[in-house]
């Protein structure tokens, strides 16, 4: 339901093609590639992680994979204007913090960094 509800809240995830290349709001690009460190994506072939954020129409998320084994931390992006990053989704936490229905998402306290754990999404957005 919260899923439903994160992609219905969000126009961004419902573009119809690919995001990359095109212009975003606040002089960032509509989607950007990052990894552990914000605006430098790792594609190599020991690389287990791997984040994106898409900003479009005053829309900005961000998500970071983690597929390693252990939790890793994630070096943020400043959040766009005078904006924060707030967690919509966590995979990590137990239900019912792993998941937040659309303008109930705490803020994150650490606005220059997120841990993520083994295993899990972390989906953050901008507000």
């Amino acid at each position: 339901r919260n899923a439903i509800a994160l992609r219905m809240a969000h126009p961004v995830l419902r573009e119809r093609w690919f995001l990359d290349g095109q212009e975003g709001d606040w002089g960032y690009p509509a989607f950007s590639w990052h990894g552990v460190r914000a605006w430098n994506s790792d594609f190599s072939e020991g690389s287990r992680s791997v984040a994106f954020m898409a900003c479009k129409n005053g829309d900005v998320l961000y998500v970071a994979i983690n597929s390693y084994w252990e939790a890793l931390g994630f070096e943020l992006p400043r959040a766009p204007g005078n904006r924060q990053w707030h967690v919509a989704v966590n995979t990590f936490m137990p239900s019912p913090e792993d998941a937040y229905e659309p303008g109930c998402e705490p803020r994150l306290e650490n606005q220059d960094g997120i841990l993520v754990g083994a295993y899990s999404v972390v989906v953050l957005t901008a507000k």
